[in-house]
C-alpha cells in the first residue's frame, strides 16, 4: 500500500511539473507563419532526419563488419600457419566465416541503397546478420 501511494505521489508530482512546464512555453504570434507548417516541409524534414538514422546506423555497421573481417583475417592467417587436421578444420571455418561476412556486406549494400521509408524494416535484419557473424567468430576463436 505504501508503494502504491508513493507511485501516485510521484505520478501526480511529474503531472503538475508537466502542466507547468506547458504553461511557459511561447504561444507563437497569429498571423506570423508560425502555426502552420507546410506538410511538404514537415515530410521532407522527416525525411531528411530518417535518411540522417539510416547514414549513422550504416556507418555504424560498416565500423562492426569492419572490425568482424580483421579478426577472420587472422583467423586466415592462423590457418595458413597450422598443419595437418587442425589446418583443415580451420580453413573450413574460415571459409564459412568469409561466406557469412558477404551475406552481411550484402544485406549492408541492401540497407544503404533502400529508400528512407523502407529502411526501418530492414535494420533489425542487419543487426541480426551481423550479430549472428560476431558469435561465430567468437566460437571459432575460443
Amino acid at each position: 500500500m505504501k508503494h502504491l501511494f508513493s507511485l501516485v505521489f510521484l505520478g501526480l508530482l511529474l503531472a503538475l511539473t508537466a502542466c507547468k512546464r506547458l504553461d511557459e512555453a511561447p504561444l507563437p504570434k497569429v498571423g506570423s507563419g508560425e502555426t502552420k507548417q507546410e506538410p511538404k516541409a514537415v515530410v521532407a524534414g522527416v525525411a531528411a532526419a530518417a535518411k540522417t538514422d539510416r547514414d549513422e546506423f550504416v556507418a555504424a555497421m560498416d565500423k562492426e563488419l569492419g572490425e568482424v573481417k580483421a579478426k577472420i583475417a587472422d583467423l586466415k592467417t592462423e590457418a595458413a600457419k597450422a598443419s595437418g587436421k587442425a589446418k583443415a578444420a580451420m580453413e573450413q571455418q574460415v571459409a564459412a566465416l568469409d561466406e557469412e561476412a558477404k551475406s552481411a556486406e550484402k544485406k549492408l549494400a541492401d540497407l544503404r541503397s533502400a529508400t528512407v521509408e523502407k529502411w526501418k524494416d530492414m535494420q533489425a535484419g542487419t543487426k541480426e546478420t551481423l550479430a549472428h557473424l560476431k558469435q561465430s567468430v567468437q566460437k571459432v576463436l575460443k
